[in-house]
Parts: structure tokens; C-alpha cells; sequence
């Protein structure tokens, strides 16, 4: 288990578990990215304030961000939401798989009927 004793410490666990990028959680609650750098690195401790906000976005719990204590999440049932926006992602990276490696039989049989004609 990840040492999680610090603010900074448990936001990057979230982001991590939630597959969430800096950019995204500066879009996502609309902190400049520059500060949300800083507290990811713990150069900048951060307060109730961004919590709250980090709360209302991904229903993270504020009091556990900040303390450590109590459930990491206020509702489990959004656990399946993000699971469900991860599964969508990834079906999206199938079928652009699945175009790319059409358009690659595509372009290479262009390529070959080109050769064929020399």
C-alpha cells in the first residue's frame, strides 16, 4: 500500500486510481493547471476549498483528502460510473484499432495494385 500520510500523497493515489491526469483535473474543476501541479507535488498544500471542489467533481471524500480519515469515496455507486466511462474509452480504442488497421490493409493494397502496374 502506498504511503498516504500526506494531502498531496492521497490526491495522487485518487488520480492514479481514477486515471485522472493534472490537465484533467485542472479542466475538470478549473484550478490552473500550474497550481494543481503544486499540489500534486506537495510544493503547495492545499485547503478545504479544493477539496470540497475535488469532492463536487469526483465525490472523493473532502474529509479524507485533507485527513486521511473516514471513506475515500461518498458514494460507491459512482465507483461504477467511472468504470463504466473507463469501459467506454477503451471500446472507443478498439474500434479506432479496428479503423487503423483497416485503413493499413487499405493503403497497402492501393500500394500493391500501384506496384503491379509498373
Amino acid at each position: 500500500m502506498q504511503n498516504l500520510k500526506l494531502p498531496h500523497e492521497r490526491l495522487k493515489y485518487i488520480a492514479d486510481y481514477l486515471h485522472l491526469t493534472m490537465k484533467q483535473v485542472s479542466e475538470d474543476t478549473g484550478i490552473y493547471y500550474t497550481t494543481i501541479a503544486k499540489y500534486f507535488s506537495g510544493g503547495l498544500l492545499f485547503k478545504e476549498k479544493f477539496a470540497k471542489k475535488m469532492q463536487e467533481t469526483y465525490n472523493i471524500s473532502a474529509e479524507w483528502l485533507l485527513t486521511g480519515e473516514g471513506l475515500k469515496f461518498l458514494q460507491s455507486t459512482n465507483l461504477d460510473e467511472y468504470n463504466q466511462q473507463i469501459d467506454n474509452a477503451l471500446s472507443k480504442i478498439e474500434n479506432m484499432q479496428t479503423d487503423l488497421f483497416e485503413l493499413k490493409t487499405n493503403l497497402l493494397n492501393i500500394k500493391n495494385s500501384l506496384n503491379n502496374t509498373k
